[in-house]
């Protein structure tokens, strides 16, 4: 009875392990916006690259939490690889790391 049981025990845990997901390592290329880090510099190049409109991207920019890099030699970098001036001046605009559904930071007054 031992031998039986000890036997449907490895069966068990044998189909735990056959039917348990194993999550893919991302690829150096995909995006990590669904990771929920916030848009950088270059997703916003790669999505000039690509080909998406301004409009698109400055909706992107106003949709997402946003890191970016706009000190006045990285805009004019940015400028050189094409991005639009109405996508700089929406990620000058930006809070930098807020969330666009976070409400306001309040100031405590004292």
């Amino acid at each position: 009875m031992r031998r039986i049981l000890s036997a449907l025990l490895v069966f068990v845990l044998i189909q735990l392990v056959v039917a348990t997901p194993v999550s893919k390592p991302q690829e150096p290329g995909q995006n990590q916006l669904a990771a929920g880090s916030p848009l950088v510099n270059k997703d916003v190049v790669d999505m000039v690259k690509s080909g998406l409109t301004a409009d698109v991207i400055v909706a992107k920019i106003k949709s997402s939490r946003c890191h970016f890099d706009t000190f006045p030699s990285v805009l004019a970098e940015l400028k050189q690889r094409g991005v639009p001036d109405a996508v700089i001046l929406a990620m000058v605009q930006s809070p930098p790391g807020a969330s666009p559904s976070s409400p306001p930071a309040s100031v405590n007054a004292a």
